[in-house]
């Protein structure tokens, strides 16, 4: 069986986290101990995730300015370090 490596820096991105697989993987991720920014579309998704803690992310799929300024976002928040990437969100 292959082997891969650890991470050995526990921040991920999870988009599509303000329902359903998203926001269950930011919260599971979050309890085991890694600092998460998750993504949603929405300025009330965005509060709920404040809410639980979460440093969240405004992300449109729809729009390619927003995810450039998601991308740049996230590093600056993470210091150019990231573990994981969930690309849950769907497009639309």
């Amino acid at each position: 069986m292959k082997r891969y490596p650890l991470v050995s820096e526990k921040v991920a991105v999870v988009t599509g986290a303000s329902t359903g697989i998203g926001r269950a993987t930011a919260r599971m991720l979050k309890s085991r101990g890694w600092r998460v920014f998750p993504t949603a579309r929405n300025r009330t998704d965005l509060d709920l995730l404040r809410g639980e803690g979460f440093q969240p992310v405004e992300l449109d799929l729809a729009d390619p300015d927003s995810v450039g300024y998601a991308a740049k976002e996230v590093l600056e928040l993470s210091q150019g370090v990231l573990g994981a990437v969930v690309n849950n969100a769907g497009y639309g």
